[in-house]
């Protein structure tokens, strides 16, 4: 079964969610953090406004599984 992380942008401030939850901070202009996260495969899946108006992108893309070691 396809496993999925996720990450909600704003501004241009990214941060993963779920068991590895951390923060990224892009250096770059909001346009910058959008092209980073399409360069590391992350997909648009939702948009939400906040009470000040600010946006909350969400994203998500597949989990790379990890090749097993033989023994």
């Amino acid at each position: 079964m396809q496993k999925w992380e996720y990450a909600e942008m704003v501004g241009k401030t990214v941060k993963l969610l779920g068991k590895r939850l951390f923060r990224k901070e892009f250096n770059l202009t909001e346009r910058g953090a959008w092209d980073e996260l399409g360069d590391e495969g992350w997909e648009l899946v939702s948009v939400v406004a906040d009470a000040q108006g600010e946006f909350h992108y969400f994203f998500k893309r597949p989990v790379e599984e990890k090749a097993k070691k033989d023994k």
